[in-house]
């Protein structure tokens, strides 16, 4: 559980769910600490969140670029069911319904919150899996390492 400390992030409450406006989706974030909770009640308003450290512009805005990337404390696992984003995946082969995952016991301990995405229905499950970490990570690759090794973990 990881509800006793405080995570930095970068939200953007500009934007809510998808958006075409992508000025405003990526030049709007703010860097913030939040616990768990608080992080997770802006993600279910719709908020976009962007897993990094990001530095502040001098418009006290965070411009989402890799060259601002400043660490980052949250891995966030998109479960989208397609192959490489263009083939729909079956029962058969690979697909992971939303309500298998809640009830993963391994998500159920390590896990910070799993939700649905704007683009999830029922017939073709789409979420996220979030994690929080308890340090800052600098370098990020680190995160993308851990997000292999759990994906391969749990398939």
């Amino acid at each position: 559980n990881n509800s006793h400390y405080m995570l930095k992030l970068s939200i953007n409450s500009h934007v809510k769910n998808k958006t075409k406006d992508h000025q405003a989706f990526n030049y709007k974030f703010e860097c913030l600490e939040l616990t768990a909770t608080e992080f997770m009640s802006h993600v279910l308003q719709g908020h976009a969140f962007c897993n990094a450290i990001l530095k502040e512009g001098t418009d006290g805005y965070c411009h989402r670029t890799n060259s601002n990337f400043n660490g980052g404390q949250v891995i966030g696992i998109d479960i989208d069911n397609t192959n490489s984003g263009k083939v729909k995946l079956d029962i058969d082969n690979g697909y992971w319904a939303y309500n298998e995952a809640i009830s993963d016991p391994t998500l159920k301990s390590s896990a910070s919150f799993i939700y649905t995405t704007p683009s999830h229905d029922d017939n073709h499950n789409r979420f996220r899996i979030i994690f929080a970490l308890k340090n800052i990570e600098k370098p990020f690759f680190l995160c993308s390492i851990f997000t292999e090794r759990f994906f391969l973990i749990l398939h």
